[in-house]
């Protein structure tokens, strides 16, 4: 034994019924049934810092490109900056959420018992919503091709667009589907059921989304741990966030049009440069982009390429205290 974790963390309630999820560093993210939810360093346990989230069910976490960390609680999913614990959002359902998946474009999926599914920005906006025949305790698993795939208690699997909530497709079992699809390299979907069988259906994706966790455990071996292979996008000394960008067929403001110079700045922080003679141009140096390309693959197959690169500037330009562009200066 390394090191174990004594009761001081966990409060009254010590119950602990979900995995931890480990970060591009080391650190490791779990919740408790003390309404709390901690970073531990890896090596020594010793807490990096808590966060009253107010439920005691959490699902087991996943992290996005940018360090978020999303999970599920008794009344929706949350978000928090993996930093330090701070609570970006919250959306509520209308029961308990299973372990969310994260896309290529960074958008978070997961069940809930009001029997939906839902697809959510990663600013915490709705996306899209499918409605199911019964609970849905299954977490999905999103394929290279953005088809998100889970099960439901009314024992059938689906396979949905993850663009628009569309049903691509269904395969009906003999019982509950309560088990979590994992996705292997050839895109072939295991799931168990409650009929007591193991099934493997092809698909049409071509191995899991490349993006930081496309299913419950990251991976097919559910280990947990953030990809070996996957570059994490770095934040320059003081910065509590950086952007991920899907620019695929939209412009890379889009994301932050509209948004209040006050939801900058509780993201950001304070701008390192202000120009403008009302301080409409507010500037963040030094910021790491995640930028991820579609390409066409010789057969004509879509990829996903995450590439990232260095920015000397990022500007928000405002007009009334509203964001009317970003500009990003290399």
């Amino acid at each position: 034994m390394i090191w174990k974790l004594e009761g001081e963390f966990y409060g009254r309630d010590s119950r602990y019924r979900c995995s931890p999820a480990i970060g591009a560093d080391g650190t490791i993210y779990a919740g408790s049934g003390s309404q709390k939810f901690y970073a531990l360093d890896g090596k020594s346990g010793a807490k990096k810092w808590e966060s009253h989230v107010g439920s005691e069910r959490h699902s087991s976490p996943a992290i996005g490109s940018d360090g978020t960390v999303y999970f599920g609680s008794s009344t929706g999913i949350i978000a928090l900056v993996g930093m330090n614990g701070a609570k970006k959002w919250v959306f509520n359902t209308g029961g308990k959420v299973s372990s969310p998946a994260i896309g290529n474009d960074g958008t978070v999926y997961f069940g809930s018992m009001d029997k939906k599914v839902y697809a959510l920005k990663p600013d915490g906006s709705k996306k899209w919503e499918f409605v199911t025949g019964e609970e849905v305790h299954s977490s999905p698993a999103i394929g290279s091709d953005e088809t998100v795939y889970i099960g439901s208690n009314d024992k059938k699997i689906y396979a949905l667009d993850g663009t628009t909530g569309a049903k691509k497709w269904e395969f009906e079992t003999g019982g509950r589907v309560r088990s979590s699809p994992a996705i292997g390299a050839d895109g072939t979907l295991y799931v168990g059921s409650d009929d007591g069988k193991v099934y493997a259906l092809k698909t049409a994706s071509q191995g899991p989304a490349k993006s930081s966790w496309p299913m419950h455990g990251q991976n097919p071996q559910r280990t947990g741990r953030w990809p070996k292979d996957m570059v994490p996008t770095l934040l320059p000394p003081g910065k509590r966030a950086a952007w991920t960008f899907n620019v695929n067929s939209r412009s890379i403001d889009q994301y932050f049009r509209g948004k209040t110079q006050a939801i900058i700045e509780q993201t950001f922080g304070k701008p390192d440069k202000l120009q403008g003679q009302l301080q409409e141009y507010w500037g963040y140096t030094g910021v790491n982009v995640s930028v991820i390309f579609q390409r066409q693959d010789g057969i004509g197959a879509t990829r996903f390429a995450p590439e990232y690169r260095r920015f000397n500037t990022v500007w928000f330009i405002f007009d009334k205290g509203v964001v009317q562009q970003v500009r990003i200066d290399k």
